[in-house]
């Protein structure tokens, strides 16, 4: 466990994610590309 409330880095990397999909969208921005660890996404399934 990173933090009490942050279990792990998985978790922090997909709430930045997440964040920042809702910045753009405030910024109207219409399209986005997001990049992940794909390899980290399958282990964690």
């Amino acid at each position: 466990m990173i933090h009490e409330n942050i279990p792990s880095v998985f978790v922090v990397e997909a709430i930045a994610c997440v964040q920042a999909v809702i910045a753009g969208r405030d910024l109207g921005i219409m399209h986005v590309e997001i990049e992940w660890d794909s390899l980290m996404v399958i282990k964690k399934a």
